[in-house]
């Protein structure tokens, strides 16, 4: 099964016995004893199916939107010295080739922000579509299909709770949670490819599937998170160096102390040692004008 294929109630069965499988004193499910150590926790349970159950429903909703079908999931790899696990890859074969993007799950409020990745401090989802690529590359036949880059995105948990006016109808409250959960990230701007995402796009002008929209003339809105594959690729190679050179760093033995400060942000601002710490060489890192930088480097 993917998320193009199974129906709605095969979607409920399986959820409803992951979400029992989980909590069950019995089978010692991950959030068992988290259920049965305080009573409130039952509502905790109770939103944490409700996160799942909008999301399963936005993911095959996203999916079934595009050409992308789901190839990997939990996938192991080993890129740069570093090992990591893809939440999720999925494939659209095309005639111009098989895109390939990566999406990862965060219950978190995170956001795409070029700049963390270019100073390192955000190397997640570079180095996972570059580790996608390498592996489909690895189990296509010689002179096969090429396999480009489409994308990669973080997907937010969650069940967000939209504000509507009196008169909105079910189907536009709909519309606009699955245009709060939207894909966030970066696309391919190859209209191959952003068709693959969403086949409505060029009726709507706007995704909601993915960051992209344009406007009456063709051209891209200011919002679109459009990248060339140039830019992706420029992205990704950065991140590997980038990587491998901290990588090195720190085996040698570099872990002194080296807090960053990125426009408003600090690597001080959650740290729970701050109080005590002296603070140490601070880091003030660059602005970088985006996506340009990643082929002018």
């Amino acid at each position: 099964l993917t998320f193009t294929t199974v129906d709605d109630d095969k979607a409920r069965i399986i959820l409803e016995s992951a979400i029992a499988d989980a909590s069950s004193p019995d089978s010692q499910g991950r959030i068992a004893a988290l259920i049965s150590s305080n009573a409130r926790y039952a509502h905790a349970l109770k939103r944490l199916k409700s996160y799942a159950e909008r999301s399963i429903d936005t993911l095959r909703y996203q999916s079934r939107q595009g050409a992308f079908n789901n190839i990997y999931f939990e996938r192991s790899f080993t890129l740069a010295g570093l090992k990591g696990t893809i939440d999720r890859c999925d494939e659209a074969v095309t005639p111009s080739g098989i895109f390939l993007d990566v999406i990862d799950y965060k219950t978190g409020n995170k956001t795409f922000d070029p700049d963390r990745i270019y100073h390192g401090l955000d190397i997640q989802l570079p180095l996972y579509l570059n580790a996608a690529l390498d592996i489909r590359n690895a189990a296509l036949s010689p002179g096969g299909r090429t396999v480009r880059p489409a994308g990669l995105f973080y997907y937010h948990v969650d069940d967000p709770v939209i504000e509507g006016g009196r008169g909105s109808t079910d189907e536009e409250i709909e519309e606009a949670v699955r245009k709060e959960l939207k894909l966030r990230g970066v696309v391919n701007a190859d209209m191959e490819a952003v068709k693959a995402f969403d086949g409505d796009i060029e009726s709507r002008g706007r995704s909601i599937v993915i960051p992209a929209g344009y406007k009456k003339d063709g051209s891209p809105e200011a919002s679109a998170k459009l990248y060339t594959e140039e830019e992706l690729k420029g992205l990704m190679d950065h991140t590997v160096r980038l990587t491998d050179r901290l990588r090195k760093q720190i085996a040698g033995g570099d872990v002194s102390r080296s807090p960053y400060s990125l426009g408003s942000s600090s690597g001080c601002d959650y740290c729970a040692y701050k109080e005590i710490c002296d603070g140490g060489r601070s880091r003030r890192l660059s602005v970088h004008d985006f996506p340009g930088a990643w082929t002018e480097q």
